[in-house]
């Protein structure tokens, strides 16, 4: 194909040679198309998270992988900022910054602050039943095995393979932080991960935060609440 291309653009070909080489063109996509569409069915055969690996392959085909994987680089008021460190500290203090924004817009003028301090609270209102091995083992068996971690660095798939072994620690933790009202202080940090959302990649602006939990804090029952 691409020796067909330099002589259309060397020669000056007959109409029979330029209609060969459209039509080779047009064999050529079919036959591309086709192999393309036989590995994209092997990988996702073979893949262990087959819904992971189509939107991998969609995202590919769209262009969204290569600005996903990309190294974040922003613009500055003195230019664009490479230094992985700086572009950290800069993303850092946007985050910030933007929680405190929202938090300064979404507070309560001062006559609902009075009116709150006046409501009677109740501090036996919430029942919590004590936590099941089985329920522990049945939400350990739902994690689907990500290969992100938290700040504590334990990923999911190896707390599935070790479900056996922990579980039994896992439900006396957990009834214990429940009994005396403690929360693991570990449980309260979050690995917080720059996420593109659209538009200028060099603009701070089109970047949001994602919160990634330790992977215990997710073995939470929601249901006694």
């Amino acid at each position: 194909m691409r020796f067909l291309n330099s002589l259309k653009r060397r020669f000056n070909l007959s109409r029979e040679a330029q209609a060969y080489i459209k039509k080779y063109q047009i064999t050529y996509k079919k036959v591309l198309k086709e192999t393309k569409k036989r590995e994209n069915d092997r990988l996702i055969g073979k893949a262990s998270n087959k819904t992971k690996k189509i939107w991998q392959l969609i995202n590919k085909q769209i262009g969204k992988c290569s600005i996903m994987n990309k190294k974040i680089e922003l613009m500055t008021a003195t230019g664009i900022e490479t230094d992985p460190q700086k572009v950290t500290e800069l993303l850092n203090a946007h985050f910030v910054e933007t929680v405190d924004e929202i938090i300064r817009q979404n507070k309560y003028p001062p006559h609902t602050q009075t009116a709150q301090l006046k409501i009677e609270y109740c501090p036996n209102s919430i029942v919590m039943l004590p936590i099941t091995e089985q329920e522990v083992d049945c939400v350990i068996r739902r994690l689907k095995g990500k290969f992100s971690a938290g700040c504590d660095e334990i990923q999911e798939y190896i707390v599935k393979q070790c479900a056996v072994s922990i579980k039994g620690p896992l439900t006396h933790i957990y009834n214990m932080s429940i009994n005396s009202g403690t929360f693991p202080e570990l449980f309260k940090v979050a690995r917080v991960k720059p996420l593109y959302k659209k538009g200028d990649t060099y603009s701070i602006q089109n970047y949001r935060p994602i919160s990634i939990l330790p992977v215990f804090l997710k073995n939470s029952r929601k249901d006694n609440v």
